[in-house]
């Protein structure tokens, strides 16, 4: 069974499964071992990404980041995210 994660996909011995729990986060089992597998956790990292910038001082404004300003960062950390594992899925 193949496994999907960026870790496995740098050569390591890490399961989807056991890359998931280290994350703390629970993936059905019909995305574990799929190509799925990324979107999935890069959604829910995207999630609580959202939240933490929504939490967090924007150093532009001295203030805490907007709604909107909070889901471009999360987006761009997600990008980045993705566009290195597809990079990884090139071998």
């Amino acid at each position: 069974m193949k496994n999907y994660n960026a870790a496995a996909l740098r050569g390591e011995n890490v399961t989807d499964a056991e890359h998931a729990q280290a994350l703390g986060l629970t993936v059905p089992s019909d995305i574990l071992n799929t190509p799925k597998y990324n979107d999935y956790v890069l959604d829910r990292m995207y999630e609580a990404n959202l939240e933490h910038f929504k939490t967090e001082l924007n150093p532009e404004t001295s203030q805490r980041y907007t709604e909107e300003e909070a889901q471009v960062r999360a987006n761009e950390f997600r990008n980045k995210a993705r566009e290195n594992i597809k990079n990884l899925m090139k071998g």
